[in-house]
């Protein structure tokens, strides 16, 4: 979908946006804002092959917004150039405007917030999580972090003059107010960095010193460096890396924030790792085997979402050594069985120990797997939470039982 909105100064910028497969309009979804490289750049409403593809994040529950702010090509000579001498000025305001605009029309989910971008888009990236903590995530790709070390590094030291229109020398207060250095104490946002070795461009010692000064502050980053790679990636493996790497930052941060419990249906993601409840059932008996007091059947899909070599195992136990459980108000249960079918008939496989695994073939493809888990609940309680290994609770409510 092709947006547009008014920045602060009432300039009217447009962008894209891109849905999930099953988008709903009366849902909130998580939005990634995604920022494009120059400035120069812009995005536009295709498929395209050279970056990791936005139809990539929203096929993974993302809404993606991807702004073509002031400074963008295609808009004409006056726009293209509307950012010189003041980049992260107002081509800063378009961007946020932007996101302002979508969480004021509906649909966004305000507190599922990331952010990321690569080169001008790393750059922006940095600028803005210095500035506000609205999101809950960042990936900052082989972006600027020190203007004045990026003039002083670059094969391209005309960049900075050409954009700020003086050298640092003559201006020494508009490099410092325009370098994400600057608030890189306020920042608190969890930020993955990624560069490679060789970039002559944007000189990796960008990410060094955002990852250094990071440290030192205690915040939560993590820097990937990737070797032979320039000013962006281009090695296979790299890339699935690199997407690999993304992911998991933002499925960790964003996606499985352990703060809100999931519901029934909703995909939750861990590690490379995706779980859906998908139904829950209160079956009378198996197979003439009744409970003491009713049972709860819990379907469960596992499936991996990234490349991982391990296998994932769960371990159903009749005990609190289960990795698998259903919180009710007064007590924790632990499972009863796994219900199976055989011969016509859906029974009950007791054991005070099962485990289930998701195993990995000999090119490292895992199958989805799904298990029914049974518990033994009380007569007459309804709301429950599921907990499964690490990943985020899931809130299960039964029907209210009628009585005959």
């Amino acid at each position: 979908e092709i947006v547009t909105w008014k920045s602060k100064d009432g300039l009217e910028i447009e962008g894209i946006l891109v849905k999930p497969p099953d988008w709903q309009p009366a849902t909130k979804y998580p939005l990634l804002l995604d920022i494009h490289g120059g400035p120069h750049g812009r995005r536009a409403n295709t498929l395209t092959t050279g970056n990791l593809p936005p139809q990539l994040w929203a096929a993974r529950g993302w809404l993606v917004f991807q702004p073509n702010f002031r400074g963008s090509s295609a808009y004409g000579h006056e726009f293209g150039i509307a950012s010189r001498g003041d980049i992260g000025g107002k081509d800063y305001e378009d961007i946020l405007a932007g996101v302002d605009f979508l969480i004021a029309r509906g649909g966004v989910d305000a507190e599922r917030m990331a952010v990321m971008g690569g080169s001008y888009g790393g750059y922006m990236t940095n600028l803005i999580i210095g500035q506000t903590t609205r999101f809950k995530a960042a990936v900052s790709s082989f972006g600027i972090f020190n203007l004045i070390t990026d003039f002083s590094n670059s094969q391209f030291p005309s960049w900075e003059t050409d954009y700020l229109k003086q050298f640092y020398w003559e201006n020494l207060p508009l490099y410092l107010e325009r370098s994400p250095f600057k608030n890189v104490a306020k920042i608190t946002t969890p930020v993955l960095i990624l560069h490679g070795d060789e970039d002559p461009n944007t000189f990796i010692s960008n990410s060094k010193e955002l990852y250094r000064a990071l440290r030192a502050l205690g915040r939560t980053v993590k820097f990937v460096r990737f070797p032979r790679e320039g000013h962006g990636f281009e090695e296979p493996n790299h890339r699935i890396e690199e997407f690999r790497q993304m992911a998991a930052w933002l499925d960790r941060y964003v996606l499985d924030d352990a703060g809100r419990a999931r519901v029934v249906n909703e995909t939750v993601r861990k590690d490379g790792w995706e779980l859906r409840v998908a139904g829950v059932s209160t079956p009378e008996s198996y197979a003439g085997v009744k409970a003491a007091g009713r049972f709860v059947e819990v379907e469960l899909l596992l499936r991996a979402t990234l490349p991982v070599e391990e296998r994932l195992s769960l371990l159903v136990f009749d005990t609190s050594g289960s990795e698998v459980s259903l919180v009710a108000p007064d007590r924790t249960l632990y499972p009863v069985g796994i219900a199976a079918e055989s011969l016509g008939q859906r029974l009950l496989v007791k054991s005070s120990a099962q485990v289930v695994a998701l195993v990995p073939d000999r090119d490292g493809n895992h199958s989805a797997l799904a298990v029914a888990v049974v518990f033994d609940a009380s007569l007459g309680a309804r709301e429950f939470t599921l907990r499964l290994k690490d990943f985020p609770p899931v809130k299960i409510e039964l029907p209210i039982e009628r009585k005959e």
